[in-house]
């Protein structure tokens, strides 16, 4: 577990006992409240059932003075009887000492007093301890302000690290893309070389047929012979040459070629034979007819015409792949009368 998740369970933790501080300071102020409601009440009632007896007595004390001042005002009047009146004042001046008890009574404290004293002494207690839940109160809100502050603080941090996350995941994504991109190129780029290295290495292992000028054989009359050319067949590669079949004309034409002449041929129904590496096999083609000798010296010393041969070899190589090779010479001779073939512009190529 990382710090930013322990700070957040800490917080989680310090929410939940601020809420529960706070539930038990309104339960205690709401119990202060019904007690100093109960209080007030009963202060405010008893003395109300009190107050007739201290009107009565005020009453009493009235008439009390009344009486007293009537008394002296017969007295100024009634002259003669003073002595009498003196003795019957000697009464009135023990009753005199009454009022000084009475007011020592007064003096003293009444259970309507102490009632009153004691409902505002509770009545203060009571705002008193309504201030200080009023306080405590204040401090949980506080608290509980405090607590959500560091809450919203630590939901904007999980947010801002879950945007970071979130482009960590793109650059992550994109990064993958790029790879999986550059993956399938060089997974394309890998076949393309292996093929290229197949085809290489197959262009470096089968079989080539090539074709050179063998011999001459002119033509002799007395025996029948036409003017033949004969052409070797060579395998210049590393592998045999399978199923060989090879078809090659001779013809006295102009010269140059004309374009529009048909050199191809078509290949002989016999089963053809190997030719292994470095193996030679030779071909050969005679003119359709004989020719006389003087026509023999014009194509030998004119430009025009010219004695042409020309042919095409079939075969396969290990691979089973078929190829071909063609040819088209034209003929021409030295001052020793001595035979060499040039290649004529068109079907000199092989597959």
């Amino acid at each position: 577990m990382n710090g930013k998740a322990v700070r957040r369970e800490l917080l989680g933790i310090d929410r939940q006992r601020g809420v529960s501080h706070l539930k038990i300071d309104i339960v205690k102020a709401r119990h202060f409240l019904a007690v100093s409601l109960f209080l007030f009440l009963t202060a405010t009632v008893y003395p109300q059932s009190q107050g007739p007896t201290d009107i009565s007595k005020h009453s009493q004390q009235q008439q009390s003075k009344t009486s007293s001042n009537q008394q002296h005002t017969g007295d100024r009047n009634d002259i003669p009887n003073q002595v009498a009146r003196t003795d019957s004042n000697i009464t009135p001046i023990k009753t005199d000492q009454n009022p000084t008890n009475d007011k020592e009574k007064t003096n003293e404290d009444t259970p309507a007093d102490r009632a009153i004293m004691w409902a505002t002494i509770i009545i203060a207690g009571s705002a008193i301890a309504q201030v200080i839940a009023m306080i405590r109160q204040y401090r949980a809100m506080r608290k509980q302000v405090k607590y959500l502050r560091r809450t919203v603080q630590a939901a904007r941090e999980a947010a801002e690290d879950t945007r970071k996350v979130i482009a960590q995941a793109e650059r992550s994504a994109t990064a993958m893309e790029s790879i999986a991109t550059s993956t399938t190129e060089n997974v394309t780029r890998l076949k393309e070389v292996f093929a290229r290295q197949e085809r290489f290495g197959k262009m470096q292992l089968r079989a080539y047929l090539s074709t050179d000028l063998r011999a001459e054989i002119p033509q002799q009359r007395n025996i029948g012979w036409r003017e033949t050319v004969q052409m070797n067949i060579t395998n210049l590669g590393n592998t045999p040459a399978r199923e060989t079949k090879s078809h090659m004309r001779a013809a006295i034409m102009d010269y140059p070629l004309p374009d529009d002449f048909d050199l191809s041929l078509s290949p002989p129904v016999e089963e053809g034979s190997d030719i292994n590496p470095r193996q030679v096999r030779f071909i050969g083609a005679a003119l359709d007819d004989f020719i006389t000798d003087e026509r023999m010296r014009q194509i030998k010393q004119d430009i025009s015409p010219k004695l042409y041969v020309w042919g095409t070899v079939w075969y396969k190589d290990v691979f089973g792949e078929s190829h071909e090779t063609r040819f088209c010479h034209f003929c021409r001779w030295d001052v020793k009368d001595v035979m060499t073939i040039y290649n004529a512009p068109r079907h000199n190529n092989e597959t």
